[in-house]
């Protein structure tokens, strides 16, 4: 048990490793870095041309009020000012992996197709749109109902210090460790279903590999330097570990 937790966690690095070996595969992750970059951009743009001098607007106007109202208005304008600032960096450092993996998903999944062809020789291609469609329903799905649990155990956690966290870190170990796996598992035309059942009584090797996904992507702004490579894991993972219990399904 101990040892397929860390060959899962093993697994991750590995995945890492090559992504950073292999020069190739960078372009899958850069340009939707750079889609991200310039969404970002333009969101910041508009929130300092419009959206904080409208706020600002609301405020009284200094010039309209005694001059000793004067010394009390401008810190409560530059207050809010900071505070919109703050709002904006905070927003974009809670989402940024989030938008990042959702708009770099088609470049993710070419990279699953290379990687498959040119380390394991497998001859796949693109999931047709369609089933891209209901694939990426049926990961949202799942993806939605692990989120309720994991915030259901994180207001556990108020009441059981201990318990809480550690069933809250479970459940995320085990949603993004399965993320990471949908890729390869959908190109072999299984679902959600068919790829937990492929993971048989190999618990703890998803936990191993998920938990260490979990703890890395808490590092500030390092997400979307791992997220490409977490997704690289999950073939070496998935080709290596799991392929043949996922074939007897």
């Amino acid at each position: 048990m101990k040892g397929d937790f860390s060959k899962g966690a093993g697994w991750l690095l590995r995945g890492i490793a090559y992504f950073y070996r292999t020069p190739s595969l960078w372009k899958y992750a850069l340009i939707p870095f750079l889609l991200t970059l310039l969404l970002y951009g333009v969101l910041f743009l508009a929130a300092v041309r419009y959206g904080i001098p409208f706020l600002l607007d609301l405020l009284p106007d200094p010039e309209g009020h005694p001059g000793w109202t004067r010394w009390l208005i401008h810190p409560l304008r530059w207050l809010a000012a900071l505070s919109c600032w703050l709002g904006l960096l905070l927003t974009a450092i809670l989402t940024l992996s989030t938008v990042y993996e959702f708009l770099g998903t088609p470049f993710f999944d070419g990279m699953v197709v290379r990687v498959e062809r040119e380390r394991y020789g497998r001859k796949c291609t693109p999931l047709p749109f369609q089933q891209n469609l209901v694939c990426a329903f049926q990961s949202g799905m799942f993806s939605m109902v692990t989120m309720v649990l994991a915030v259901g155990f994180f207001f556990c956690s108020l009441l059981l210090p201990v318990v809480g966290p550690l069933l809250m870190g479970l459940v995320i170990g085990y949603r993004m460790a399965l993320t990471y796996l949908f890729s390869p598992g959908f190109n072999r035309g299984l679902d959600v279903r068919g790829i937990q059942a492929g993971t048989g009584k190999r618990n703890m090797l998803i936990l191993g590999f998920g938990i260490t996904a979990y703890l890395l992507l808490m590092i500030p702004f390092i997400s979307i330097f791992l997220i490409p490579a977490f997704v690289v894991s999950g073939i070496l993972l998935y080709n290596e570990e799991l392929e043949e219990s996922a074939e007897k399904q």
